[in-house]
């Protein structure tokens, strides 16, 4: 059992510098960092314990397991009880560990999402490239952020140190409780395979509870079921019957068709939009439970589908290069980019899970297919979608109809 004191403290300076020397000698001993760029990965959701069915008129329906992660490793839910001098005892998969009862000082390795949410700034938090997506600017004022070179298991560990947590969030690596457990108490969330609606809601009541809020987790999750509920109806109003969907990752000249990745909330009825998928995407990937698949360029004019989202990393010059497809032979036949409906997102923001990015991707999502905001203009020729693909890498802002954000936020004092 991890015993902390009950209030943040600034460590002395010899003891700030023996952490400093030990982190030194620890590079020395494993060499020079090296940037790793991982590549993702074909998989099935059945690797991780999700199943999916086509039901009639293309439409998906996901069978999660939420007994497991992503990984298919076991999920162990988070839980609290009160414990003596105005402490909590959270029992989870790292163990139990004993951690204020209304924490001030969060070090978010993981759950930034459902903090900012809750109105509470993580005094620690995640980037990628230092870049701080836009709609988590304001509820990270003032805080750390911890950007982590690919390969690394473990965040800049002397940053996080200097930021005096009272508790650290980490997800699924049991391997880092020992390596920052003498920073701070180490909660281990083991999130569930998949984002649909019970998942998302869990991941939130278990960061309530471990925050010392837990009567702030159904309104947060109120609102966002309202919100997925409006923008179903509204494009059900407005998107023209039997119109498809599909997803398209470009990174560094390579092609994936996303499945059941992203597909649960672009494709399913109930947990998401419920838009037909293209035929392709369809018949290829959902029928066979498959998350993503690679494709050879001289294919991509089997996406059938007549609005197409084109995920970018703006950080990468080749994406800018390669994008538009232009060279790729019949392209221009396939139905989104004859009807100018090529959407150009930035994976930032669509590339990972929590609720405030699910929120986001909604936005984008709705956006897009009304023609609203930034992608208000259609792109049916070349040289517009050249221009399109500029403007998204000068301007990586989502775009948010509706911000479920509260106006202020707490913590890290």
């Amino acid at each position: 059992m991890t015993m902390p004191a009950t209030e943040s403290f600034s460590p002395p300076l010899r003891i700030r510098c023996a952490f400093a020397a030990a982190l030194g000698l620890l590079a020395l001993a494993c060499g020079p960092a090296v940037r790793i760029e991982p590549e993702p990965k074909r998989e099935t959701t059945a690797d991780a314990g999700v199943a999916s069915a086509v039901e009639p008129g293309g439409k998906v329906k996901r069978k999660k397991d939420k007994n497991k992660t992503k990984k298919g490793e076991d999920v162990i839910r988070v839980t609290t009880s009160p414990a003596p001098n105005g402490m909590q005892l959270v029992h989870h998969a790292g163990g139990d560990t004993l951690i204020p009862a209304r924490p001030r000082r969060i070090a978010a390795l993981t759950g930034v999402d459902e903090l900012l949410l809750l109105g509470i700034r993580p005094c620690a938090f995640p980037t990628s490239w230092d870049v701080v997506r836009s709609y988590e600017r304001e509820g990270t004022r003032g805080s750390t952020p911890l950007t982590t070179l690919y390969g690394a298991l473990d965040p800049p560990l002397e940053a996080l140190f200097d930021t005096r947590p009272d508790v650290i969030f980490t997800s699924g690596n049991l391997a880092q409780v020992d390596r920052l457990s003498p920073i701070a108490p180490v909660v281990v969330f083991t999130w569930p395979g998949g984002n649909g609606a019970d998942d998302i809601a869990d991941r939130v009541r278990e960061v309530a509870a471990v925050a010392g809020v837990p009567e702030r987790a159904e309104p947060v999750i109120a609102a966002y079921e309202a919100k997925l509920a409006e923008s179903r109806a509204l494009l059900r109003q407005r998107l023209p019957r039997g119109e498809t969907v599909a997803i398209l990752r470009v990174r560094q000249k390579r092609y994936w068709v996303f499945g059941t990745w992203l597909g649960d909330l672009l494709y399913d009825p109930e947990a998401g939009l419920g838009l037909t998928p293209a035929p392709f995407v369809r018949e290829r990937l959902l029928a066979n439970d498959e998350n993503q698949m690679l494709v050879d360029p001289e294919l991509l004019p089997l996406i059938d589908a007549d609005h197409l989202f084109v995920i970018l990393d703006p950080m990468t010059n080749t994406d800018r290069q390669t994008a538009a497809l232009e060279e790729v032979p019949h392209w221009g036949d396939v139905p989104a980019v004859k009807k100018g409906n090529v959407y150009y997102v930035s994976q930032s923001n669509w590339l990972t899970g929590g609720i405030l990015v699910r929120s986001v991707q909604v936005d984008e999502m709705v956006s897009a297919l009304l023609h609203e905001g930034r992608f208000a203009t259609p792109d049916p020729t070349p040289d517009s979608r050249r221009a399109a693909i500029d403007a998204m890498f000068k301007d990586r802002d989502a775009v948010i109809r509706k911000s479920l954000l509260p106006d202020k936020f707490e913590g890290c004092e």
